[in-house]
């Protein structure tokens, strides 16, 4: 009972020490000013992602209106908008394309993206928590407070332990604060409707950004545990939390370009051009040998028809594979990047936090198969389309209207919670292990801690 007491005497004077500091209004007011702001902010953002979806949905009925050809279906299909999620008012994650249109309208987030809530727990909230944690050992020895402590029969782990979770929880205080304000705002919006999944996945993303917090206030803990003063601790904090937050993030790419080289979009380029321009050098010499043929009318329209076809596949499988080859190295070196950065916690809560929300690499690639399949879909439908058509006017060509207005339209059904849990399963663990390895290793350095 007395190693209780003491674990919750030391945790409470840890706790009323920070919110009676300078550092807790500071941070209290810093984390309120930007969480809300934030919420505010990309809350208008949101309303105007929906317009632009909206406008960009509208322009394709219209194409399909009035210039519905068969020609020209694959590039309108592959340009097929996202829906804007409703928790995007508060998570911006992977930015869209934006056209030259919506830049008109809204150049401002193009040139200056928007600081979502991932951004601000991932940079700021990760810096206050060296800043509430980088003095609670080595401070208290420079005020011979921690000496004292230490006079009374109680371990070193529960001293350790208390520290950590006064601290903890007094920086819990702001951040959870400027958490439900932000929310607050969000929910009174009249345009914004959050479901029962959307508070579930905030949650969720709630959860692991104090996990995440975590782990950098038991970082800051282990820096105070390894040095003497609490200049050379706040110094160190500083240090490390550029190194993590800032170098690791930035330069993980460069790293995995020189580990795992890729040609460049240009060389891609240049590859296409040139299987194109010998596909019309080939169509130019079948065309001339069908002349000198002396095949006329019908019949050389036909067997023209027929060249330009054969080549037209050939250029298609061609550029497929250079495509498809191109894409598996670009994804291996960006997983290789991607690898590199998971040294690091700030990359890790990042990879997590967007999964998450909606807003990430598993989102986006499930975007890209449920447009597929829609394309897919497509095609059997017109391809019956074409057919019946065809049957009914023999003369149908590729440049004639067609009428497509019971064409199948693009649904598309967000990842599900037990989806995105399953696909942020392997950062999560990562950021239990971030939390382990530095308690652990500030404990160990603890038990060899000169308190004099």
């Amino acid at each position: 009972m007395g190693g209780v007491k003491m674990f919750w005497n030391i945790a409470q004077k840890e706790f009323l020490s920070n919110i009676l500091s300078l550092r807790f209004s500071v941070a209290f007011l810093l984390a309120f000013i930007l969480m809300t702001l934030s919420a505010y902010v990309l809350t208008s953002d949101y309303e105007h992602q929906v317009e632009d979806y909206s406008a960009r949905v509208m322009a394709k009925e219209n194409w399909f209106a009035q210039y519905a050809h068969s020609n020209r279906m694959a590039p309108i299909l592959r340009q097929t908008p996202k829906p804007p999620t409703v928790l995007s008012a508060l998570f911006r994650g992977i930015p869209q394309d934006a056209d030259v249109e919506s830049f008109y309208q809204s150049p401002m987030p193009a040139l200056f993206p928007l600081m979502d809530w991932l951004f601000i727990v991932g940079v700021v909230m990760s810096l206050l928590a060296l800043i509430f944690s980088y003095d609670a050992i080595c401070g208290e020895r420079e005020d011979g407070t921690l000496s004292l402590t230490m006079s009374y029969p109680v371990s070193r782990s529960v001293v350790l332990l208390s520290k950590w979770t006064g601290g903890f929880l007094s920086l819990l205080m702001p951040f959870v604060t400027a958490w439900f304000a932000g929310l607050h705002i969000v929910n009174i919006n009249p345009n914004i409707h959050l479901s029962g999944r959307d508070f579930g996945v905030l949650g969720l993303v709630f959860l692991v950004s104090l996990l995440y917090i975590a782990a950098f206030f038991a970082l800051g803990i282990l820096i105070s545990t390894r040095t003497r003063s609490a200049v050379a601790a706040i110094m160190t904090s500083l240090f490390v939390w550029v190194i993590f937050a800032l170098g690791i993030p930035n330069l993980s790419p460069y790293v995995a370009a020189q580990i795992y080289p890729t040609p460049s979009i240009a060389a891609l380029e240049h590859k296409i051009n040139a299987i194109y321009d010998e596909a019309d050098r080939v169509k130019s010499n079948a065309w001339r040998e069908l002349r000198a043929k002396g095949l006329k009318g019908a019949e050389f329209e036909k067997a023209g028809l027929e060249v330009v076809n054969r080549v037209n596949r050939e250029v298609n499988e061609k550029v497929e594979k250079l495509k498809g080859d191109f894409q598996r190295k670009a994804d291996r070196q960006t997983n290789i990047a991607l690898y590199i950065s998971c040294l690091s916690p700030f990359p890790v809560f990042m990879y997590a936090g967007t999964d998450l929300a909606g807003a990430g690499r598993y989102s986006e690639a499930h975007f890209n198969k449920a447009v597929g399949r829609y394309i897919s879909s497509f095609w059997d439908y017109f391809n019956a389309k074409w057919k019946k058509l065809k049957s009914e006017n023999p003369w149908l060509a590729g440049e004639d209207k067609l009428d497509l207005s019971d064409r199948p339209r693009f649904q598309y059904q967000e990842p599900s919670i037990r989806d995105r849990i399953n696909a942020t399963l392997l950062y999560i663990a990562l950021l239990f292990l971030f939390n382990i390895i530095f308690f652990w290793a500030g404990y160990i350095s603890f038990l060899r801690y000169d308190v004099r």
